[in-house]
Formats: structure tokens, sequence, C-alpha cells
């Protein structure tokens, strides 16, 4: 049996020797490679080394399949031959150089490849914590919920951060220079800045694209999202480009004597005023149009939903096999950072379920020792959210189950986008996936979660209204406010128990000084009845009850022909 040293002897030479690599990432069970030229590959070679389970060529990447030994591989390659991490642009053979969707692919694996073991783990940390919340295991106020909840939501909330060092390290740029704009994005100041300061002013308004601003610079707005920065990845990405090509700039044109102090503060206070001004908003305005567009075919009625999710869910599990999910996972997380859920992986995190009962079903049923051998280790790491050993190994090789798997994800995903189905995290895949399902806001969801068109019904609560609940309620910041105030105890549901209903639809309006009643007590008598008290007296008015010296609201009442009560006739309609 081959040793790892030698494994990884053989890969290398199998690509075209270190001289061809241009960059090499992994991620849970593929190493990476972004080649000089990628005719210098023996296919065949490398399909034949043993430990190599699959080869991919696709997304301008060699992806070499080769399971649990992937970071061991990885360590020995990099320290053994020198292979650098990052991409320096003017090695890319041309072919590849032009190619937006390869550059695309290569950025988003390299950037998220070395976050996606602590992303999984913290996503099913999170999701399973507000699993055991919501069933009522644990307390939201007892120590085990607060640790883990806090090791489970610190790795989203501060993204940016560990996001800004991984694509400095991409980008060929100090690694604690991106991780200091990452910190920028999520400090808690500009973070909560909606909650301490007034709107200034707002661009694009009355268009769906629509950005309120609190401060300026130099009279230009700074932007910053109902959702702040955290758990964002397309704004940190660009800014660390960004800075990596001012980096760069400043460090060939300074003095060298004031070259190692004067580059990062020029970057900064460059990169920094420029993501909010420009980066952050754009970013974010193309990643809402695209959330846009998604949210709508799925709210086009149940065809819209089948259709979309049957796309997702059928189609995600091929995407996976040519290493071309990173965009689909990029888009998730920024749906999940800025709205607070996402319909996407929602209907494509059927296919890894699905996975589990097969790889469990093979291992059990499989009359071949050597399937079983394959199957056993491919459904334990299937069981933990890794899919790629499993498909390579058994689906793809016996051909059927591959094709059960995505005709079941397709289904499964039809009706996942029937129903509208959100996922509210990101992270754990395999049995763990249905953590990201939980609703980590409890018993606000059905608010939380509800259409604006439901909102709409409530009395005194149009389009806009209810557009700006929702809103505010998907924000990172409102959850958290409401988790702290079911932490302290707050009551969150009604206990006001309504007498009837003979006064639903009717609105009252009350003026002068009643006797019989005070003010307060008459308005709580009409709510209890199903029915709204109001201040001001239109045509759709249905009583206004009259008191002495009742003024303006009376004579406007007469005027509009609203009919009018006294107290004693108020009185009998309460019996």
């Amino acid at each position: 049996m081959a040793t790892n040293k030698q494994i990884a002897e053989n890969v290398l030479k199998a690509v075209g020797g270190k001289e061809n690599v241009v960059n090499l990432a992994h991620c849970f069970t593929r190493l990476r490679f972004t080649l000089k030229d990628e005719s210098k590959v023996d296919q065949d070679a490398l399909r034949k080394t043993q430990g190599v389970i699959q080869l991919i060529m696709a997304g301008g990447q060699c992806q070499v399949v080769v399971g649990s030994k992937v970071d061991a591989l990885y360590d020995l390659i990099c320290e053994t031959y020198g292979i650098s991490t990052a991409v320096e642009e003017n090695d890319v053979a041309d072919g590849q150089k032009h190619n937006p969707i390869n550059t695309l692919m290569n950025t988003m694996s390299g950037v998220l490849a070395p976050t996606l073991g602590i992303l999984t783990a913290a996503g099913i940390i999170k999701g399973v914590i507000s699993l055991f919340a919501s069933l009522g295991w644990v307390s939201t106020t007892s120590g085990v919920y607060m640790l883990l909840y806090a090791v489970g939501d610190g790795f989203f909330y501060f993204l940016p951060i560990l996001l800004g060092f991984s694509a400095a390290r991409r980008f060929k740029c100090s690694e604690y220079l991106g991780a200091a704009i990452g910190t920028a994005l999520v400090y808690p100041a500009m973070v909560n800045i909606g909650s301490t300061m007034e709107v200034a002013g707002t661009i694009l308004a009355g268009t769906p694209f629509a950005m309120d601003y609190y401060n300026t610079l130099f009279g230009i707005p700074i932007i910053m999202p109902g959702s702040g920065y955290t758990s964002s990845i397309i704004p940190i990405m660009l800014a660390v480009y960004v800075a990596a090509k001012l980096e760069k700039a400043f460090k060939k044109s300074l003095p060298e004597v004031i070259r190692g102090i004067l580059t990062p503060v020029l970057v900064l206070l460059i990169t920094v005023p420029l993501t909010y001004i420009v980066i952050g908003p754009v970013s974010q305005g193309i990643c809402g149009a695209i959330f846009m567009l998604v949210k709508a075919l799925y709210e086009m009625g149940i065809v819209g939903g089948i259709i979309a999710g049957a796309l997702v869910g059928g189609g995600f599990g091929v995407l996976v096999m040519f290493g071309l999910h990173w965009v689909i996972i990029s888009l998730a997380l920024s749906n999940i950072g800025i709205n607070g859920f996402d319909y996407i992986m929602a209907s494509g995190g059927i296919g890894p379920m699905i996975g589990v009962a097969q790889g469990l079903c093979i291992t059990l049923r499989t009359r071949s020792k050597k399937v079983r051998d394959l199957a056993l280790p491919s459904f334990i790491s299937q069981v933990c959210g890794v899919g790629e050993p499993l498909m390579y190994s058994i689906l793809i090789p016996l051909k059927k189950p591959y094709v059960i798997n995505i005709l079941s994800g397709a289904v499964g995903g039809a009706v996942m986008g029937a129903l509208r189905t959100k996922i509210y995290l990101f992270g754990g895949s395999g049995i763990f996936g249905f953590a990201n399902y939980v609703n980590p806001t409890g018993d606000l969801s059905d608010l939380v979660t509800a259409p604006t068109e439901e909102l709409t019904e409530i009395p005194d609560v149009g389009e806009i209204t209810a557009k700006c609940i929702v809103d505010y309620l998907n924000q990172p910041q409102a959850k958290d406010l409401i988790a702290r105030l079911k932490a302290a105890g707050v009551n969150m549901d009604s206990t006001v128990q309504k007498v009837d209903d003979r006064f639903a639809g009717m609105t009252f309006v009350l003026t002068g000084t009643l006797t019989r009643f005070d003010r307060k007590t008459a308005e709580n008598e009409i709510v209890l009845r199903g029915g709204k008290a109001s201040g001001s007296v239109s045509k759709k008015t249905t009583y206004v009850v009259a008191g002495e010296a009742a003024g303006s609201k009376l004579t406007k009442a007469q005027q509009l022909g609203v009919p009018v009560l006294t107290e004693d006739e108020f009185a009998e309609l309460l019996k």
C-alpha cells in the first residue's frame, strides 16, 4: 500500500510537476490544482494512482479526489515542494486567465475552502443547539446554550474577518491586512448604526434597491445594509482584491524607508471607505437582485416553487460532481446574511440527505465484499456531510444509484420549493442538514417568515409597513434582540382573551368627555370584541361615540354621515 508521501509524489508528477502548478487549495476531499498548462496533466496516470478516488477537470482546475487523506497530502505537497497557496495572475495560462467562469470558480473555492471544515462545525453546533432550544430541551438562559450558541453563531457573525484572512492569502496580500478590513466591516458601532442614529437619507428611493444611509464621508453617503456586513461574503472578497492591488502598487512606488508602515496605512484608509461607499453597496445590490429573482420564482404560486426546487434539488449533485457548487453555496450564505434565510439550499440539501439513506442501504444489502468495504466508510462520511466518497466510489460507478439520487433530489427539491421551505443557516449536511431548517427566532418564527401579504391583513398595516416589518425582523440584530428579550423572560405570546367578535371589521372613534367610561377602558372594550379604536374620523369609520363637549370630530362625522352614538347607546352595544 502506497504511503502518503508516495501518493503526493505521484500526484504532483501526474499534474505536470511543481513547475506547472500555479496554486493548490483543498476542501474536504479534493486537492484543487490551478495549473499553467492543463494539457500537461497525465489523466490516465492520475486515475490509476493508488489513493486517488477520482479526477475531475472543471472550473479551470484539476481536482483530484483523495478522500480523508486530503489534509495530509495537501500539507506534504506544500511543505515538501514549496507550492504556494496564492495565485499569481501572470502565471496563469492564457486560455484560463481570461475565462471569467474559471476565475470565479477558482476564487470562490480558494477563499471558502480553507474555512469549510470550521463552517460545517459551527453550522452543526448552531443548528443543534437552536433545535434543542426550540424543543425545550435546553433553556436559552442556560450556560450550555449561551456558550454553544456563541461558538456556532460567532463564526458566522465574524465571517468577514476569517474570509478577509483567507482572501488575502489567495490574492497574495498581507493576511492580517485582509483580516483588518473584515474587522472594520463588522465593527459593532457600524453594525448597530441603524439603531443608534437617525436615517440621514435614502439612495435609489422608490426602488427595490433602496438603501438608507446614516452619515456621509465628504458628502458621499456611507451605506450600511440593514443586516450590516456580518456573515457577508462577496463584499470582503472584492475589498481584499482591491487591497491586494493597492498594496502591490504602494510597495513598488513608496520609498523603502517608509514602505513597511505607510503601505498598510494607505491601503486601509482607501479600501475601507471605498468598501462602505461603493464595493459593499454594489455587491449587496447584486446579491439582492439575484435573491429577488430567486424569491420571485419560488413565490410564483406552487408551479414556480416546484420548477425552481426541482432544478436546484436535482442539479446540485451534478454541480458537486464537477466542483461547480461554490457559487450556489456563496449565494446561499449571502442570502442568509442579508435576509436571514435562503430558499436555494433548502432544496439543494435534499440530495445529501438521500445519500445517507442510499449509503446505508447499499452497505446493508450489497453482496459484494468490495462494494461493502467501500460503502461503509463512505456512508459514515455521508452521515457527517462529506458526500464525495460515496458519490465517486459507489453512486457514480454503479450508475443507477446516482441517477436515483439526482431524480430523488429533484422530487424532494420540488416539494421543498412548493412549500417555500427556507434554511436559516448553512453548515451541517447529511443528517446534520436538518438543523439548517431550524428557525433560531423560536416563537416569533411565524411573524419573521410571514409573507407581506399576510401582514397587510392586519388593520393599518399596508404593503410598505409590512415589508419594513419583515425586513427588520430578518436582520441579525433583530433576531439577537428577540433572543435576548426571551432570555430576559419577556413574554412573547399574547394573553388577551377576546369577549367575542361582534365588532369585527368595525372602527370606532371616541370624542368628547365620557362619564360612564374613561377613554382607555372604552378602547379596550372595543378591542376585546374584535373592533378597532381610531383617533380620526373618515368614511371608513363605523361609529363615533360622542361624550360631553364633543368638538370637531363630531362635526366631521355629521358631515360624512357617520352614525353617532351616545355613551348609553355604546354601553348597550357592549352588553
